[in-house]
């Protein structure tokens, strides 16, 4: 004979044959010693909890209203509300008070194993959920889960009873159906048909549906969504059993049928005439999860496969989204489903998911549903190269773009722009991960944002002052985004993420929609930008060979190379300005220092701007070097674009090119004399001739002197040295000419310090000392020039030096002029010699003489033996004057005494006349 089933429980009915009290009292006894342990300690939590519920007056009211209106109707509207939940704590403390007192009298019937007082005293504590008016749904959910945990040790009792052979499952379930409250009776019924299920397992359906069916007597949302809640936990216990009985399918059939009666009820709750809509969202909010968590159970099925998901389960829970037409319904079922099922349900599923978010109503938030989405596929294709092979396999990307538009579109006004740029952001960082190759997939989603823009009214330009000074191509758009705004910041995020993940310039010059959208932001978030887009470059190697390629970086770094009208003049008018923008509290310190929300650029700081054009001279490293004419087109294109800086960037960005063209050139004259290559004196190769080359770095650098003086007379000087490494077949001696000849015309008419004038006039000294291809006119021209200059000098010190220098200039390999030389060292004591300072005077006489003792050892001998005796006696006299406590005059002395002691032990035969004179003996 088949057990009956629960449709017949009318008709079998009996009573149970229990034996005799002594050993109901003994099983009863037996049961308390093996369960006594935990059931002391629940019961303990169970109390202390019902405790904290009952003496709990502190508890803040929820917030209902929102915004910083202070009129009077929504203080009064607080005042209701305050009051109003303030009673519900009343209520509460009562009910809670009243629960715990039943509680303690469960527990003693259960001690004393009165299955009729049991059930009484269990009908009473699940009074407290019949609590009328309805309260709060977060005060009825602490009721509710100390009223579950007294469940749950009404649970072990029934089932004790049963195996105890006290009752039978079936008189268990009959018996707590005569149950006069509604409530009560429903989750008596349910506790009772999970023991019934354990037992008889082959009745697990038929329990199942007739609870679900009893389920619907309770049409209060709130009581029927935790009522359903409780059945939902009890059947995921049940399920979790291997021999639960169920079928997987019959399992998602019946979660199904309670999520769907779980998620009208949530929505009856919006329309509840006595309540404020707010009120009604935030208390919808408070209880989502009792019917996600009908979703989430299913997703935690052990034998769910993709097949029942996609042809079962994801198309009842579509179907159940789009019938409800309801916002916040719609917008936490579909990312229930995005966050509980596997991801790769989702890539076989993600046509049909994508075809259900184009049915949602307006007022879904698009981008929590789709970027979620994205935001999980993002983590699975990073988790392995073969998840990485399976979302490129499953065309994911194509479905995304096919159906986004039509899911912006759906939306209408209700989609703001913030929402677009959000989804998009998650969008791109998830192709980034998943398609790292596809430079065209990003530039895709970057298209899309211009479009957004170009199509969305709901921000205005802001007309600021320098709105007027952007370039053509940024003045294509009308709409600019509005300072420190939330959209700015994700189209900065949009136009970074990618920088950050390619660390490839070349890559990053494929994304044709980048200029395009750059040109939206404000003039100093574009050079924020366009700075990273270079500080992102993994490593400055050769890599752009095309002009093409060259021109569309600069584009792309446009706002860093151009200077805008006015910039020098608003920088230096506002540099005392230091309030920071709110953007760069999420920017690396590093990258933005100062900002101000005046001042038009971020390049207040001297040291932040001098990074950023850094950044720009250190294109020339990436250009390619393979063939010298080739690259010598590309250093003119760069050039033509520095150009554009203006003075306060052409002083950092030139001198890198400069050092580039110098290199070059030495690189093509090599070329040239190991080849006949100029042999047919075509244009292009006069074109690309190292003599032609060092006149465009020629041009190069009298543009530089305007905005540097001193680095550009270093560069003519430097490139002074590549020309004479050169012998050119004509003209050589013309343009290095030209190179000394423009360093003095620096230092005569720019140059006004006299320690900037002493050190550059020993360093073209210096220069001209070591070049060896002028013509002995123009080399004497040059040589007589320094020489007047050092003699003009502003104080005798720099006079003596820079006169000894001159010395060495006419005693060359190419020149030696004896007279000329002994002139300028004759000059150089004179100096020393009139300076009233004695430490300094000591100090110069020695630097003569050894000046003096260097060139006569080169040959020189018109400095004659008298001239070395005066200078050791004048040093002698000083040195003797200032005494011994002088660290000067002993210095002095220690120096004199080396180049006695030289003299001596290592040129003995050409002082052996010196060293015969008396009174030469340092003392």
């Amino acid at each position: 004979m088949e057990p009956s089933t629960p449709s017949t429980v009318n008709n079998t009915r009996k009573k149970p044959t229990g034996k005799a009290k002594g050993d109901l009292r003994r099983s009863g006894s037996s049961y308390n010693v093996h369960r006594r342990n935990d059931a002391l300690k629940r019961r303990s939590a169970s109390l202390s909890a019902l405790s904290k519920i009952a003496n709990s007056s502190d508890r803040p009211s929820p917030t209902t209203t929102t915004g910083t209106n202070n009129t009077d109707d929504n203080k009064n509207k607080e005042n209701d509300v305050a009051t109003e939940f303030a009673e519900q704590q009343k209520r509460m403390r009562e009910t809670a008070q009243e629960l715990r007192k039943n509680s303690v009298l469960l527990r003693q019937a259960m001690e004393k194993d009165d299955l009729e007082q049991v059930l009484s005293r269990a009908a009473d504590v699940l009074q407290a959920l019949r609590i009328v008016p309805t309260i709060h749904p977060r005060l009825y959910y602490e009721l509710y889960l100390a009223v579950s945990n007294e469940l749950r040790h009404l649970e072990w009792f029934f089932l004790d009873q049963v195996k105890k052979n006290k009752v039978t499952a079936l008189r268990l379930y009959e018996q707590v159906q005569e149950t006069p409250h509604v409530v009560s009776r429903l989750y008596l019924l349910v506790v009772a048909g999970a023991v019934y299920m354990g037992v008889e397992r082959t009745l697990t359906k038929s329990i199942l549906k007739d609870l679900l069916e009893m389920c619907a007597g309770v049409q209060d949302p709130l009581k029927g969504l935790f009522l359903r809640g409780y059945f939902t936990q009890i059947l995921r216990s049940k399920l979790s059993d291997t021999e639960s009985g169920l079928t997987t399918t019959e399992a998602v059939e019946f979660l199904l049928w309670n999520f769907e009666e779980a998620n009208r009820l949530w929505i009856r709750m919006q329309y509840e005439v006595n309540k404020e809509r707010l009120r009604r969202s935030e208390e919808r909010r408070q209880v989502e999860t009792l019917v996600g968590l009908n979703i989430s159970t299913i997703a935690h099925l052990n034998d769910l496969t993709v097949s029942l998901y996609s042809s079962v389960i994801f198309p009842a829970i579509s179907q159940q989204i789009c019938s409800c037409h309801d916002p916040m319904a719609q917008e936490y079922l579909a990312d229930c489903v995005v966050q509980a099922f596997p991801d790769e349900y989702h890539l076989q599923t993600l046509s049909e998911f994508l075809t259900m978010c184009m049915k949602l109503i307006p007022g879904v938030s698009i981008r929590q549903v789709i970027g979620g989405l994205a935001e999980r596929f993002a983590k699975f294709a990073t988790l392995s190269e073969e998840n990485r092979k399976l979302v490129e396999d499953s065309g994911t990307f194509l479905a995304l773009e096919r159906h986004l538009p039509n899911i912006l579109s759906s939306q209408g006004n209700s989609l703001s722009l913030l929402d677009i740029l959000s989804t998009l952001l998650s969008l791109t960082l998830f192709t980034l991960k998943a398609y790292p190759r596809q430079v065209e997939y990003v530039d895709t989603l970057l298209g899309f944002a211009i479009d957004a823009l170009r199509s969305n009214h709901s921000f205005q330009n802001n007309k600021s002052s320098y709105a007027s000074d952007e370039s053509s191509t940024m003045r294509k758009n009308l709409l600019i985004l509005e300072e420190g705004s939330p959209e700015e910041r994700l189209i900065v995020r949009l136009l970074t993420s990618p920088l950050e993940e390619y660390k490839s310039i070349t890559m990053t010059l494929r994304l044709g929609n980048f200029s395009s959208l750059l040109s939206f932001l404000r003039l100093e978030m574009q050079r924020f930008v366009a700075a990273s887009l270079l500080r992102n470059q993994n490593e400055y190697r050769p890599c752009i060979g095309a002009v093409e390629t060259l021109e569309k970086l600069f584009e792309f770094i446009r706002p860093l190379v151009e200077e805008s009208p006015g910039e020098t003049e608003l920088i230096q008018k506002n540099a005392n300005l230091t309030q920071i923008h709110p953007f760069h509290a999420h920017l690396p310190r590093e990258v933005v220092k100062v900002s101000t929300t005046k001042v038009r650029v971020a390049e207040d700081d001297s040291g932040y701007f001098e990074q950023v054009q850094l950044l720009v001279a250190k294109i020339v490293y990436l250009l390619d070097e393979t063939d010298s004419s080739s690259l010598f087109g590309l250093y003119r294109v760069v050039r033509r674009y520095l150009y554009r800086g203006g003075p306060r960037r052409t002083c950092i960005t030139l001198p890198p090119l400069t050092f580039a063209l110098l290199r070059l050139a030495h690189r093509r004259y090599k070329e040239e004399t190991n080849s006949a290559s100029l042999s047919d004196n075509n244009s292009e190769s006069a074109e690309n001739s190292a003599q032609h080359i060092f006149e465009f770095a020629l041009e190069t650098l009298s543009s530089l002197s305007e905005s540097n003086v001193v680095t550009s007379l270093h560069l003519y000087l430097q490139g002074a040295l590549a020309v004479n490494e050169c012998a050119f077949r004509n003209n050589n001696d013309t343009l290095l000419y030209e190179f000394f000849a423009r360093a003095y015309l620096l230092y005569e008419e720019e140059i006004a310090d006299s320690r900037v004038q002493f050190s550059t006039l020993l360093l073209i000294i210096g220069t001209l000392r070591c070049v060896y291809r002028l013509e002995p006119d123009n080399y004497d021209t040059l040589c007589s020039k320094a020489v007047k200059h050092a003699a003009k000098l502003l104080t005798r010190a720099d006079q003596c030096l820079a006169l000894c220098a001159c010395a060495q200039l006419f005693w060359t390999p190419w020149l030696m002029d004896a007279s000329r030389t002994f002139s300028c060292l004759e000059r150089a004591f004179r100096c020393a010699k009139s300076c009233l300072s004695l430490e300094e005077r000591s100090l110069l006489l020695v630097d003569v003489l050894n000046a003096s003792m260097n060139l006569y050892e080169n040959g020189c001998m018109d400095i004659h033996l008298q001239f070395f005796v005066d200078i050791i006696q004048h040093v002698q006299q000083v040195t003797n004057r200032m005494g011994n406590e002088s660290s000067i005059g002993k210095a002095a002395s220690a120096r004199l005494r080396r180049a006695l002691n030289y003299m001596r032990k290592v040129e003995a035969e050409k002082y052996a006349n010196l060293l015969r004179q008396p009174n030469l003996l340092v003392q």
